[in-house]
């Protein structure tokens, strides 16, 4: 007979990344099942903008939709990241199946690029295990898969700092540092695509403490100067137009304090990394002031894992300070109004970019997964672990005490059990156990974290909407709709669904968040989620929505508003009604039809100016109900273009007919018997530009954020055409 196996063999490199491969699917096993992901921004904001992007990508390059409040960028977007190259699937597969596909996908790369930046940093295969399951189930990792734009950037995060490992430590071959080049370039490339600052913050303060941390610091801080700039320079043709676009956005006006700092991690809410679920338990007032409510799911990590890190992050070696530097930034960012950036002013340039400063706990994953990978294999020494094991027990009798009850203290019981294991085992012989301890805390984070990422059937999404179908018998098959947002018209979310299915169900009843789109509807005004809607858009719809019965339909009409879905009753000398839904027991949903709506492209033969929004509100008060029927109103610096001489009760008709309406591009057929405006209801931003008979004209700026051009008498044709990288020159 041969020996014996040794019980305390390391695991094999290739059976330990089949096992972190393994522990990444168990996580989304539901999706495996044929599920899809709802939760979050997945079901009411990415799934609807997903089939508007696969669309535009089937019909060509995706540069404009006219779906969103009158009209947004794709390409310019910096949340929608249309140029990563996986969004692809978007126009090979229906929404739901596209998202699912891609939450599989970058939870596998950000687990596999942990296990190989854990392994390149010295980490054991049993710490790259760890370290790769750690990044696939840690609760902030697994919340953040309801907000692609922090999930997809994640998945390559660890990515760049393995690429940033080895350069100014060993030459190696050539080829090896070509490969390392090309590998940081396109690291940088793509996180600068998808876009989310606060990863791009990590990668950067990341990769440049491994740099000062190599053998030679200047070698590979330039080295990697030159990789950022190569990737910079790749992602130019998307970055150029969306900072020209972010500059007339409402990003560009800022936020006030309470805006930015909403969803900061209260120190009571950090617990819930200990013992999962606590911080939903905590009085939500407190811990959530402006929100209340928590924006993840779940932050669970677990003492033991918290206790390797730091055994980790003194390790021989300066490679893990400089992890355990970039995780400590992004812990003090993540406390937001609680930490250092409470102190900032609002208005610091910059600032706005780390808006909801929690989102920094998702990037703070990586260092920290790698960190307790690095710290399994021993680290700084049992005695750090042991004592860091002890803090965590003692910060879980805390939590306990903590106010959240007898729920909470099941929630810290139940981080205690596995830290407490672990402790035993460590106890004496810690080296002997190492495979035991990863299993045991793997084992622990996927039974954590099985219900932070609930699916729903694939067929869900393609429920009928009962305001959907009222408005499709009412005939507004594609119209425009105005789903009231306002705190009057607005409903409550739903209490307690008795299933995720019925959560969607319930939500999407409601049309809330872009669910409209999914109808085949384009929304006017919308609820800009991702606050990047333009200035004057946004400014129009404060004033639609603030304005008394009349004007405010005489507003939306002028902004092609046939519809309105609200809670509500509305004025029905302006407002039609078409149907009463009870969408839950004490609920009934309207739906109206706009009286004095007005065709998206137009003729006005009188420009009013307004300076102002005060002057706009005075015009619109005094005028007719009619007023734009014929007249347009010039806002801002195009005031000074206007005409208010002209009677538009006695002034010829023209014959506008668009010849081509396409999202980047409208041909207008005019025929004037005198000169005026043609007036178009879409979103003016950067980039768009407009032609009469091919030569250049202005195009001015109508109630705040549409377009108007002024046309001669005669037959004219009258080109709108869209290029995002116009707006650079």
């Amino acid at each position: 007979m041969g020996p014996a196996p040794d019980a305390n063999a390391p695991l094999a490199p290739s059976l330990a990344l089949a096992a972190t491969i393994g522990c990444a699917l168990v996580v989304h096993a539901g999706l495996l099942a044929g599920g899809v992901p709802f939760a979050g921004d997945l079901g009411l904001t990415w799934e609807p903008m997903g089939r508007v992007v696969g669309t535009a990508w089937r019909e060509g390059l995706p540069l404009w939709t006219g779906r969103l409040g009158g009209g947004i960028p794709l390409l310019a977007h910096p949340a929608l990241a249309v140029a990563w190259p996986p969004n692809l699937l978007f126009a090979a597969l229906d929404a739901p199946r596209a998202l699912a596909l891609l939450v599989l996908v970058h939870t596998l790369a950000a687990a596999t690029g942990c296990f190989v930046l854990c392994r390149r940093m010295g980490g054991s295969t049993e710490g790259a295990w760890l370290a790769g399951t750690i990044a696939a189930a840690a609760g902030p990792a697994v919340s953040a898969t309801a907000f692609p734009n922090l999930a997809f950037p994640l998945a390559v995060l660890p990515w760049a700092l393995v690429a940033h490992t080895d350069p100014g430590d060993r030459d190696g071959t050539r080829g090896g540092r070509i490969a390392r080049g090309c590998g940081a370039a396109a690291a940088w490339w793509a996180l600068l695509v998808l876009g989310e600052p606060v990863v791009l913050v990590a990668a950067l303060v990341g990769s440049a403490g491994l740099a000062l941390a190599a053998a030679r610091p200047r070698r590979a801080l330039g080295q990697a100067a030159v990789f950022a700039a190569l990737g910079t320079l790749a992602a130019a043709p998307v970055l150029v137009p969306r900072l020209v676009y972010l500059a007339a956005s409402v990003r560009a006006a800022g936020f006030v304090r309470e805006g930015m700092l909403a969803w900061s991690c209260h120190p009571l809410a950090a617990l819930g990394l200990l013992a999962p679920g606590i911080e939903g338990l905590l009085p939500a007032g407190r811990l959530w002031p402006v929100q209340g409510r928590p924006l993840f799911a779940g932050l669970y990590v677990g003492p033991a894992v918290i206790a390797l890190a730091a055994s980790g992050a003194l390790a021989r070696g300066r490679r893990p300070l400089a992890l355990a530097a970039t995780a400590a930034l992004l812990a003090g960012i993540a406390l937001g109004r609680w930490g250092p950036l409470g102190l900032l002013p609002p208005d610091l340039p910059g600032a706005a970019a780390l808006r909801f400063p929690i989102k920094a706990l998702v990037p703070a994953v990586v260092p920290l997964a790698v960190l307790a990978g690095l710290g399994l294999a021993g680290g700084a020494g049992d005695r750090i672990r042991r004592a860091g094991l002890l803090a965590g027990l003692a910060l879980l009798a805390v939590a306990a005490a903590a106010g959240a009850g007898p729920a909470g203290a099941a929630a810290a019981l139940r981080g205690a059990v596995p830290a407490g294991l672990v402790l035993l085992l460590w106890w004496r012989r810690p080296a002997r156990h190492t495979l035991l301890v990863a299993s045991l805390l793997a084992a622990d984070l996927l039974v954590a974290s099985r219900s932070l990422a609930p699916v729903v059937p694939p067929g869900a999404f393609d429920e009928p909407v009962p305001a959907c179908r009222a408005l499709e018998a009412a005939g507004a098959a594609g119209d425009r709709i105005w789903v009231d947002t306002t705190r009057a018209g607005a409903a409550p979310p739903p209490v307690a669904p008795a299933s995720p299915a019925d959560a969607l169900r319930a939500m999407r009843a409601r049309l809330a968040g872009y669910t409209a789109l999914d109808c085949g509807y384009s929304l006017m005004p919308h609820r800009d989620t991702e606050a990047v809607a333009p200035l004057g858009i946004a400014a129009f719809r404060a004033l639609a929505e603030t304005a008394p019965p009349r004007e405010q339909a005489m507003l939306l009409g002028a902004a092609g508003v046939r519809w309105a879905v609200t809670f509500r009753d509305l004025d029905t000398r302006w407002w039609e009604p078409v149907a009463r839904l009870a969408v839950d027991r004490s609920l009934t949903q309207r739906v109206y039809r706009n009286r004095l709506a007005l065709p998206r492209v137009r003729w006005a033969t009188r420009a009013l100016p307004a300076a102002d929004d005060d002057a706009l509100r005075r015009t619109v008060a005094r005028a007719a109900a009619d007023l734009f029927a014929g007249s347009v109103i010039l806002t801002g610096a195009s005031a000074s273009a206007a005409s208010p001489e002209e009677d538009p009760v006695d002034a010829p008709r023209a014959a506008v007919v668009p010849v081509e309406d396409r999202p980047a591009r409208l041909v207008v057929s005019v025929d004037a018997p005198a000169a005026g405006w043609l007036v178009v209801a879409d979103a003016l931003a950067p980039g768009w530009r407009v032609r009469v008979d091919g030569r250049p004209a202005a195009i001015r700026e109508a109630l705040r954020g549409l377009r108007a051009v002024a046309v001669p008498a005669g037959r004219h044709e009258v080109v709108f055409s869209y290029r995002p990288l116009r707006s650079a020159r």
